[in-house]
């Protein structure tokens, strides 16, 4: 797998029926219980008027649109330059370190690829093991493998929209997540 931490494959678990040894029900089982909690995660602390309030008191009548241009090659290298190095790697067997080392060869198709599709968001989902009993779903959190190719798309992706959303002043300022620079402490 490429990853700098090791994974035990999971032989037993318990299940709503009872416990199973067979991957292909431990896989179904996992499956089921991570999107049970997507499904009945508490929402009743978001606080759905107050964000209309704040959306409404931004009071922006025109927005800027964003249009599709092409990705650059420096755009990719300077976004790939940028990612940590990490040893884990995606199903594709190629980690970041690896992407650093070959980025200047691999721009020019890369970039191609990049502007051609963004269909490489599949992802490997793994239960990875926190504490308690290994045969309790609920000591497990889901952990996603990517290809790290993909995340170079992501974050210029991402670049892309938190440039157009600052340079319009779309977000209000009480907006603090996923900003740089915004601390919550």
């Amino acid at each position: 797998m490429g990853s700098s931490c090791s994974y035990s494959p999971i032989t037993k678990i318990n299940t709503d029926i009872g416990s199973t040894t067979i991957p292909e029900e431990i896989a179904r089982a996992f499956n089921e219980f991570f999107i049970y909690i997507v499904k009945n995660l508490d929402n009743k602390h978001a606080n759905i008027n107050k964000a209309i309030e704040l959306l409404a008191k931004a009071n922006r009548v025109e927005y800027m649109e964003i249009k599709p241009t092409p990705f650059t090659e420096n755009e990719l290298i300077h976004t790939v330059s940028a990612m940590k190095i990490k040893k884990s790697s995606g199903y594709d067997g190629i980690s970041n370190m690896i992407s650093k080392h070959c980025v200047k060869a691999i721009s020019k198709p890369f970039t191609y690829i990049c502007n051609f599709s963004l269909r490489c968001k599949y992802a490997i989902v793994l239960p990875v093991y926190k504490r308690g009993q290994t045969t309790n779903r609920s000591n497990y959190q889901p952990t996603s493998l990517l290809l790290s190719l993909s995340k170079v798309l992501e974050t210029m992706m991402f670049n892309r929209l938190n440039q157009h959303l600052n340079i319009n002043r779309i977000l209000v300022p009480e907006q603090y997540g996923f900003r740089k620079e915004k601390g919550l402490i």
